[in-house]
């Protein structure tokens, strides 16, 4: 009887100790995700936009602000070469900009191309210039892409138009079928020549 007691308490104490572990081991552990969150807000604080804190916007003095003759910008390395170089002198939030795609009419002031580092613009369906012909479009074009020069790596603005039948947005601008009746034309040339002539 004696014996069987004993067994009960140590069973009830192992138990108990198992428990208490489990406990302490949740709490540690609820601690260290707490104490990651904290830290990763403390460092990233999501109310301050990364690229305002870390892309270089060069005023036009330069100042030494753009260097010049390196790997990435010389035409002649190979191209992992440069894309290396260039990718291991950018800081996380250019590399964000550069994948960011903004539509035109969603940029208030041209200044934030620089100032955020954005990689691209889309003309999307009604996103025009002032002066809706051809030289309207080069001169805004032209305008949006001497703002992202002025980051300290001048990486040049990708823009891009929604003109996949033709370019819609321009005035006298020759407009072709649709990809679903172009794909029923069942003429990869014809699709070609297509997009070659929207392009050109």
């Amino acid at each position: 009887m004696v014996k069987k007691s004993a067994i009960l308490i140590c069973m009830n104490l192992n138990s108990r100790r198992l428990k208490i572990f489990a406990w302490v081991t949740i709490l540690l552990l609820f601690a260290v995700v707490v104490l990651g969150y904290l830290l990763r807000q403390t460092s990233h604080p999501s109310s301050v936009p990364a690229a305002t804190k870390y892309v270089t916007v060069c005023d036009e003095k330069n100042d030494g602000c753009q260097q010049t003759g390196l790997p990435y910008q010389d035409a002649a390395q190979p191209t992992t070469v440069r894309v290396n170089d260039l990718m291991d002198r950018m800081t996380d939030a250019e590399k964000i900009g550069q994948m960011a795609a903004i539509e035109k009419n969603s940029i208030r002031d041209p200044n934030d191309i620089a100032k955020y580092g954005l990689g691209a613009l889309l003309s999307g369906a009604g996103a025009k210039p002032e002066t809706n012909t051809s030289e309207g479009w080069f001169q805004m074009i032209k305008t949006f892409k001497s703002h992202s020069q002025k980051t300290r790596l001048s990486i040049p603005l990708l823009y891009g138009v929604d003109a996949n039948h033709g370019h819609g947005n321009v005035p006298g601008a020759t407009l072709y079928p649709h990809a679903l009746g172009l794909g029923a034309s069942h003429d990869p040339d014809l699709v070609r020549d297509v997009a070659k002539a929207t392009a050109e």
